[in-house]
């Protein structure tokens, strides 16, 4: 993936619609993005939050680079994260789902799984902590209801 996100919307949007757009089928190319737009925001969100781990104080440390993190939980079966890092120290793990917006009533079910996944994940043993993250773009309820 391309790390500006204007180069990337450039490049997956304007640039393969190029000679549509100059031919003035700007409907047509508008219809098209906004069937893919939405993936293409949310990838470029996570890649924004992996890419500022590094640089933020989160739970109170500091951390290691962040990446994505695949592979087979402690049960044998398939698992994802989002967000994955180290802390600077090396014994404190951090582990995020990263979502476009959170609602009140969604929050606790993203935080449960995400706990749910943090317990199958094999390598969570070797740290002193696991620190949960949910990075959410938008967030719509009272700030008394937001995850730390």
């Amino acid at each position: 993936m391309i790390n500006d996100p204007y180069v990337a919307f450039w490049f997956t949007f304007v640039e393969p619609n190029r000679s549509r757009l100059g031919a003035g089928a700007i409907p047509a190319v508008k219809r098209s993005i906004r069937q893919t737009f939405p993936q293409h925001v949310a990838a470029i969100w996570e890649q924004t939050v992996r890419s500022a781990v590094p640089r933020v104080t989160l739970a109170g440390l500091e951390w290691k680079t962040a990446s994505r993190w695949w592979g087979s939980g402690k049960d044998r079966r398939p698992m994802e994260f989002d967000v994955v890092a180290e802390s600077t120290d090396g014994c404190h793990l951090l582990v995020g789902e990263v979502k476009l917006s959170v609602t009140t009533r969604k929050l606790g079910p993203v935080t449960k799984a995400l706990s749910e996944k943090i317990e199958r994940l094999p390598v969570a043993d070797r740290y002193a902590s696991v620190v949960p993250c949910v990075f959410a773009v938008g967030y719509e309820g009272t700030p008394e209801t937001k995850a730390t």
